[in-house]
């Protein structure tokens, strides 16, 4: 092609053999470009506007499981406290079938509870430990009694009938005749 054209008319044409020579320098790297082209080609707005829905949706669901695991572990929590509370009336023979429920809860509740109620308890047993033998003795028979659906029981029966050995001893002594009064 190039025999044909006269050297006069050679500038003339210069500027159509740069863009040649350009084109076939493109044409060289066409092949790695394509390699490479999923890193710049953006996705659609479409698929985007799916992602971004999608995303969405994920993360409400989060936030609603997260917000149901803590209700459940308040629950939880709660249902410890009470177990805790009851477990004072439970008789002493009774299997303890929750021991592994209480084991699970046990340190949740003793990190969520009031750090004054913990302060209270320890001034509490500091105050058990310098009482004498005798009141700590009266101290622990009172909790027992009070703890113990049975020991109350058993206690308010027991008074009961020294209430009425003392009634009818008294009465007694007060209708009989002595001489030596």
């Amino acid at each position: 092609m190039l025999d044909s054209i006269s050297l006069l008319s050679l500038p003339l044409f210069l500027p159509l053999l740069s863009v040649y020579s350009s084109l076939l320098l493109f044409v060289s790297f066409l092949p790695s470009l394509c390699v490479h082209t999923h890193v710049y080609i953006p996705l659609p707005h479409w698929h985007e506007q799916e992602m971004d829905e999608e995303l969405r949706g994920e993360r409400q669901k989060q936030s609603k499981l997260t917000k149901r695991m803590e209700e459940l572990q308040s629950d939880n929590l709660r249902l410890y406290e009470k177990v805790k509370f009851l477990e004072g009336y439970r008789p002493k023979g009774q299997a303890d079938s929750t021991r592994d429920v209480e084991d699970r809860y046990g340190q949740l509740y003793s990190q969520s509870m009031n750090p004054f109620q913990a302060f209270n308890k320890a001034q509490e047993k500091e105050r058990e430990k310098q009482l004498n033998p005798i009141e700590r003795m009266l101290l622990m028979m009172s909790q027992f009694f009070l703890s113990n659906k049975q020991a109350r029981i058993f206690l308010f029966v027991y008074m009961v009938i020294l209430h009425l050995i003392v009634s009818l001893t008294l009465q007694h002594f007060a209708s009989v005749k002595h001489d030596h009064c």
